[in-house]
């Protein structure tokens, strides 16, 4: 029989289940529009089958930009993407 966990191993188990969890989403506040642009929804898998969504906004260009922050700063991705390409 395996022993039960003391305080201290329970408590280091509990922090790593808790690091390993994915946040939670923060809900999208704004879109594109809100910033002058027009733009699409957009939707399709990863290769895993994982839902994805994401804005195509297009313009009169031949490159491509993705942008993929981190997720604890996920209310705030549209402002800095915005920041960082114009």
């Amino acid at each position: 029989m395996t022993p039960r966990p003391n305080a201290e191993q329970l408590a280091f188990i509990q922090g790593m289940a808790t690091g390993n969890t994915p946040p939670r989403r923060s809900p999208v506040l704004k879109t594109p529009t809100d910033y002058g642009m027009k733009y699409e929804d957009v939707f399709f898998s990863a290769i895993d089958g994982v839902p994805l969504e994401a804005w195509f906004i297009p313009a009169d260009s031949n490159r491509l930009v993705v942008l993929q922050p981190p997720p604890d700063d996920e209310p705030l991705r549209l402002p800095r993407a915005l920041g960082a390409v114009v």
